[in-house]
């Protein structure tokens, strides 16, 4: 088993990526999804002058003292027909448009109510330094660029909404299956027999895409036994666009994934890592546009290889370029290692204290084993042997 390093091994996945066709969608359903192109403001921001608060609208001609009409201007209100003559002014609410013949809105509480005459004043007290009217077109006109090609937040949608796109063109979420293998498992509805373990791995793998708005199609436990992997596997190559299996990738005697991969046509292009954990990790093409990940079984091996490779290499094949970007803070408490010729990742959590946010390595038992509280990953860099308290350390929010 030859292995890569990270940045090897991202260039062959990011060169080798399985291309998504699009589709029309309506906008309810847009969370999380990927645009398919640019998408430009079909209208100004806002589409006419209104005002930024509650308050009384008028022509600033330097009078302090105005009469105030009866009338009031309400958010939704079309105020092409009001006439508001000079000395004069209008109650406005948050939002209503602005009629043409008013440059300033005070707010109420710069203002007072004067009674004179069977007349009511509005006497302006206090002068600010804002009209307090937001224009036409001041945040964004009409051609402008509203959103790149991205992954949609809530934010993004709320943004196209109030542009009137009803549907959108994103690209379609690729078919994936998850497969784990392995005679010790046992389904979670079963009982536990001496010699066996609870399945996890489909549960932290669909979990982990459900996080990217991915659905997936799982195929169940495979015994480790060629035949049955065979047909399984087979199975899923026609009906998904990834697969994602765990277990049964390294080089042991019942070790079939690889081989069942080679029968099915699967070109290798990666199996073998330089980190820990997830050494043996595999990744292939199928010619007719199918991509296969082989991922080790131990849980924290899988979360690594999730994280590292597969998370990367969905959104970058629905269009959307993602960073596998790894931040520095300081650690809280000094980590020593006997090895240094392999990168390592290691579960870890976070400390607040009033001097800042450090990062606090958890107990790691081993890649068998999830932490409990773990929110990040941490990695340390081959040629590392040594990070002592309070010096940078990288890591990866989950």
């Amino acid at each position: 088993m030859h292995k890569l390093s990270l940045n090897e091994v991202h260039s062959i996945m990011l060169n080798n990526g399985i291309c998504m066709q699009s589709e029309i969608i309506n906008l309810k359903y847009a969370y999380k999804r990927v645009l398919k192109k640019e998408l430009y403001y079909k209208i100004d921001d806002p589409p006419y002058d209104k005002s930024a608060m509650d308050g009384y609208g008028y022509f600033n001609n330097g009078s302090n003292k105005l009469l105030l009409l009866e009338e009031s201007i309400l958010s939704g209100d079309s105020n092409k027909n009001i006439d508001i003559q000079e000395n004069c002014c209008i109650k406005i609410m948050t939002g209503a448009m602005v009629p043409k013949n008013i440059n300033k809105v005070s707010k109420f509480e710069s203002t007072e109510i004067i009674n004179e005459n069977g007349n009511i004043y509005v006497l302006i007290k206090e002068t600010e330094k804002s009209d307090n009217i937001i224009y036409k077109g001041n945040g964004a006109k009409k051609g402008d660029l509203l959103l790149d090609r991205k992954v949609l937040e809530a934010e993004d949608i709320s943004r196209l909404a109030s542009n009137g796109y009803s549907e959108i063109e994103v690209v379609k979420n690729p078919k994936i299956a998850v497969i784990s293998t392995g005679n010790e498992l046992t389904d979670i509805t079963k009982e536990l027999e001496e010699g066996k373990i609870y399945d996890s791995n489909t549960y932290l793998i669909e979990n982990k895409l459900k996080s990217m708005n991915m659905e997936c199609q799982s195929y169940g436990i495979i015994k480790d036994d060629y035949d049955s992997l065979y047909n399984v596997i087979s199975k899923a190559l026609d009906e998904n666009d990834i697969i994602i299996t765990s277990g049964g990738i390294s080089l042991g005697d019942m070790d079939f994934t690889k081989k069942v991969f080679n029968a099915l046509g699967v070109k290798e292009l990666c199996h073998g890592v330089k980190i820990k954990p997830g050494k043996p990790f595999y990744f292939g093409i199928k010619e007719n546009n199918k991509a296969v990940f082989g991922l080790p079984g131990n849980p924290f091996a899988v979360l690594v290889s999730f994280e590292n490779f597969i998370k990367p290499y969905i959104y970058n094949s629905i269009g959307c370029k993602y960073n596998n970007k790894f931040f520095k803070l300081p650690l809280i408490e000094g980590y020593k290692r006997r090895k240094n010729d392999t990168e390592e990742y290691l579960p870890a959590s976070f400390e607040y204290t009033d001097k800042g946010t450090f990062v606090k390595l958890l107990d790691y038992k081993g890649s068998f084993y999830l932490t409990p509280h773990i929110k990040a990953i941490a990695k340390i860099d081959i040629g590392v042997n040594e990070i002592k308290a309070f010096e940078n350390i990288d890591i990866k929010f989950l």
